[in-house]
């Protein structure tokens, strides 16, 4: 979900529609992004505020989802995870974005086990292996990381499960 904002969710041509202040944040995170070119993760939580609080969408879930990224990387989880589910939000008024939904269900996971958030890690993999399709070897580690989580929770049989559907999701691969 990194680089350029995913196609499909900008809505080119709408700008005579926009409230004021919806227009004040696009233009403001749109200064960021060229005062800040070369170095964008020192804006990225205000990039995400700024592009959450305008109608650009694509944008908006691009800079959540990085802000996510770059807060679980310094250890802020419950941070991760705000941002995650604001860009699960956007995702979820778009009926096409099943594979996306799944990539931020997982993070959302990754942070709350990272956090000790057994239950709500285990629920979102859970929700994130629900919209996988097609794609085995990540539809295994998403098993896997369920049934780590399992083991974790002291868990064994459901840990074992998840580990053995992992396996053989997999197949021969």
């Amino acid at each position: 979900m990194h680089g350029e904002p995913p196609h499909g969710l900008h809505r080119p041509g709408r700008r005579e529609a926009l409230d004021p202040r919806q227009e004040l944040h696009a233009r403001a995170g749109a200064a960021l992004e060229r005062l800040y070119a070369d170095r964008l993760e020192e804006v990225l939580p205000t990039l995400a505020e700024h592009y959450a609080h305008s109608d650009e969408r694509a944008k908006a879930l691009h800079y959540l989802v990085r802000a996510g990224d770059r807060a679980q990387s310094l250890f802020a989880y419950d941070g991760a995870g705000d941002y995650y589910r604001r860009a699960l939000e956007i995702l979820e008024r778009d009926a096409n974005s099943g594979e996306r939904r799944a990539v931020v269900l997982e993070r959302i996971g990754d942070a709350a086990f990272a956090h000790g958030e057994l239950p709500g890690a285990r629920a979102r993999w859970g929700q994130a292996l629900d919209l996988v399709t097609g794609d085995r070897a990540r539809a295994a580690d998403l098993h896997r990381k369920i049934g780590g989580a399992a083991w974790a929770a002291g868990e064994k049989d459901a840990a074992l499960a998840h580990l053995e559907e992992g396996l053989l999701v997999l197949g021969d691969d």
